[in-house]
């Protein structure tokens, strides 16, 4: 049961759930004006930022102004830039935020065993909202939780505990530009941590292998043998939802706006990539693809980008079938760049932002700095000596939700043994803007339907282990545990509370 009350101030009922809706900020205000479709109430109201300007035209025509290099001539005048409007934001005001199953409109904190090889379990318990962040810890702290693995849920153990926070099935959105503020944990001096923000398509739940099979990372809409059927050089055993079946090709492509590790003492280094199936035949390479990548601060030594040419967790290594390595796993290309970074990342708050426009391009930016841009043309297909063949990849058109977590693992940045901890990573607020033109946000959308797949598929996505406690729910519900939708107050109306029993 539910009933309406105006309201003033804030207060507290015990034994019940109480949501706040009041006078539309300045941000919620501008949404509004230009997109009366949209639900402002995903913008925090706290956020002040309403706007983000950014040149989004070809790489080449935005060259020449705020330190953007210019190898094909000095252009005359600034590149023309476009208003983005703020669609999402989270700025971490409250310390009473619960992140539980299905608790929060914006983030669950799992309870979760990842699939990378991890040395710590993500708890609930790690993750709090303090001093106006998000703030999420790692520690030497044995632990247990849930491993998700393709025949089931089974119960973990590590010498570790770290936490997560994902956005999955609450809020999506379809190109734009990303944004989060971030102190790193630990420091410049000892490996360990895989602090990571990245976002995953909807159809994909982040660390739940049943749900991402056959889904992950896939971006490709063509019908041919690579959807339907496994291939020598790779792993998958097609793309469960392809064109073939008279449908968009649908996957979960991966984007990762940050992965930072510390491999060698004071030489700390931030991995911007994008990973995309099905995988290129051995012997070709995206960087073959003139035009298809930049690195914009490749000439700068304080901030050095170029291809990234680690060989870890995702390594596509050489031997006698794939006689090109190349960044990547048999299940995906991982289509990645790295930039150098110094000890005040790990001091101080860095802006890291990501700026993707579907189909077209994604950019990654460090205090609205241009770091690298991967563009179209680097996803044509092609054909090796051996008649191999892969079709066209594409920058996702998926809805895609945002990931935030503090990792550690041996197979990424090797833990060093005088790793400082406790060590937190701190996010001091995450946001989204999108074009005046092309506002397009939600999970289930009319051309990128999620909600009937995982309904129909719900073991898929969610633990089933005695003594933890897992959700899925509706991406049309933003709100407390099976609770309707929140009903807007009426628009320009001062402030309305919503009480739910318990």
């Amino acid at each position: 049961m539910a009933f309406l009350r105006p309201c003033l101030l804030s207060f507290i009922i015990i034994n019940a759930f109480v949501i706040r809706t009041c006078f539309a900020s300045s941000c919620q205000d501008l949404l509004k004006s230009i997109s009366p479709a949209s639900n402002e109430q995903w913008i925090d109201s706290d956020s002040s930022e309403c706007t983000k300007t950014k040149c989004r035209l070809d790489y080449v025509d935005c060259l020449g102004a705020n330190g953007w290099p210019a190898p094909y001539g000095d252009r005359q005048g600034a590149p023309k830039t476009e208003e983005m409007v703020l669609v999402f934001s989270d700025e971490f005001s409250s310390k009473w935020r619960d992140f539980g199953p299905g608790k929060d409109a914006r983030w669950q904190a799992l309870d979760l065993m990842y699939v990378n090889n991890d040395a710590a379990i993500f708890r609930r318990s790690a993750v709090s909202v303090r001093g106006g962040n998000a703030v999420i810890t790692a520690s030497k702290t044995e632990t247990e939780g849930p491993y998700s693995a393709p025949w089931g849920d089974q119960l973990a153990t590590a010498k570790y505990t770290s936490g997560m926070l994902q956005g999955w099935n609450k809020f999506c959105f379809t190109g734009g530009y990303l944004e989060a503020r971030i102190k790193l944990p630990g420091d410049d001096q000892h490996g360990g941590f895989w602090p990571a923000v990245f976002t995953l398509g909807n159809l994909g739940r982040a660390g739940y292998m049943r749900s991402t099979e056959g889904v992950w990372p896939f971006s490709y809409d063509i019908c041919d043998d690579n959807a339907l059927h496994k291939q020598d050089w790779t792993d998958h055993n097609g793309q469960r939802i392809n064109q073939c079946n008279s449908t968009q090709g649908r996957g979960a492509p991966e984007i990762d706006l940050l992965e930072v590790g510390v491999w060698e003492s004071s030489k700390p280094e931030l991995s911007t990539s994008f990973q995309v199936a099905p995988v290129l035949p051995p012997g070709l390479h995206w960087l073959d693809n003139t035009g298809g990548v930049y690195y914009p601060t490749y000439a700068d030594p304080t901030l050095y980008s170029g291809p990234n040419g680690w060989a870890g967790i995702n390594s596509y290594m050489q031997n006698a079938t794939m006689f090109r390595p190349r960044p990547g796993s048999r299940l995906a290309d991982a289509m990645s760049a790295t930039h150098k970074l110094n000890a005040s990342h790990f001091t101080d708050f860095y802006v890291y932002g990501l700026d993707w426009a579907p189909k077209k391009y994604i950019r990654w930016y460090i205090n609205d700095r241009l770091i690298y841009e991967l563009n179209a043309l680097a996803l044509k297909g092609g054909t090796n000596s051996a008649n191999q063949t892969v079709g066209d990849r594409l920058i996702p058109v998926d809805p895609q939700y945002i990931n935030i977590n503090l990792a550690m693992s041996n197979s990424f940045a090797p833990i060093h043994p005088d790793i400082p901890l406790p060590s937190s990573m701190l996010i001091d607020y995450v946001r989204v803007y999108q074009a005046r033109n092309e506002i397009n946000v939600g999970c289930d959308t009319a051309e990128f339907p999620s909600q009937a797949y995982i309904d129909a598929h719900v073991s898929d996505y969610k633990i089933s282990l005695k003594d933890f406690e897992d959700f899925v729910g509706d991406s049309h519900v933003m709100g407390p545990t099976m609770k309707p939708p929140l009903v807007r107050a009426p628009y320009g109306t001062w402030c309305t509370t919503y009480i739910y029993d318990m």
